[in-house]
């Protein structure tokens, strides 16, 4: 179980999307969004995961490995044929940075666990249709 500080930290997390084909918004924990919805009815889709490579279980790493990790990330949605929008995760901690990440509609839940688990991810974003996002922890 993660500690309850490192829980509320991710839950006070701006899942920020900066580039789609209906511009830059905001996903918050536990609130539904208009944009992400829009955005998976445009693409035909039915749910959404936001998900980065960055700092595995919450260990901060110097940025170079990170874009090494995202790169990979990159790889690994090409090869299933997933499209993905660029985002930064921004939390409230100013001594952490902001996290690349990419929103990746099309995902299901099971599927969005394993990503954040391939990657070393203690939780994902995961959202559906209708639904508000959603904090998956990932550990077994």
């Amino acid at each position: 179980m993660l500690p309850p500080e490192l829980l509320a930290a991710y839950r006070a997390t701006r899942y920020v999307v900066d580039t789609s084909p209906i511009g830059r918004f905001v996903l918050r924990i536990g609130q539904p969004s208009a944009a992400a919805d829009r955005l998976c009815r445009l693409l035909g889709q039915a749910s959404w995961v936001y998900v980065t490579a960055c700092n595995p279980r919450s260990r901060l790493l110097p940025p170079e490995e990170n874009a090494a990790r995202m790169a990979a990330l990159e790889r690994v949605l090409q090869a299933q044929g997933w499209r993905y929008f660029p985002g930064t995760g921004c939390g409230d901690d100013l001594n952490w940075p902001p996290e690349p990440s990419l929103l990746v509609p099309g995902v299901d839940r099971a599927q969005a666990v394993s990503l954040g688990r391939r990657f070393e991810q203690n939780a994902v974003v995961y959202g559906e249709l209708g639904g508000p996002a959603q904090l998956l922890l990932t550990a077994e």
